[in-house]
């Protein structure tokens, strides 16, 4: 039983991809470091299940993409996914996103808008650029 799991650090293990809902019952963790992984696109969906998660560590990745669902995802995983999107803005408690050392070239437009609605002193961070909402 890992639902009380706080901390989970997997870094530096190749992780290209994930399921959808990899972490789905891991509803107490607050800290989350894929960081120097082999990971392309990030998905929001990855983190539905994780009301709790402040600071995520993707630094390090090959991201070029974020966004709402995964690209790997099946039609119907899609469509569930696109059902979930109006749940993103009450699930996320992040106050760290590491970005640095990617690819980004896109970013969906909904994603800069969840970003604008996190709470108060929110940090992005993205190839030295640090980014605070307050």
């Amino acid at each position: 039983d890992l639902t009380n799991l706080q901390v989970l650090k997997l870094s530096l293990n190749r992780i290209v991809d994930l399921d959808h809902d990899a972490f789905h019952d891991l509803t107490n963790l607050r800290e989350l470091d894929l960081s120097n992984n082999l990971v392309r696109t990030v998905s929001l969906v990855w983190f539905l299940g994780v009301p709790t998660l402040e600071t995520l560590s993707l630094d390090g990745n090959q991201i070029d993409k974020i966004s709402i669902f995964s690209t790997s995802s099946s039609t119907q995983e899609q469509q569930n996914s696109q059902r979930e999107r109006r749940r993103l803005n009450n699930v996320f408690s992040l106050n760290s996103l590491n970005l640095r050392n990617n690819f980004i070239t896109t970013i969906e437009p909904l994603i800069t808008t969840l970003l604008c609605n996190f709470h108060e002193n929110f940090q992005l961070i993205m190839d030295g650029i640090y980014i605070f909402f307050l």
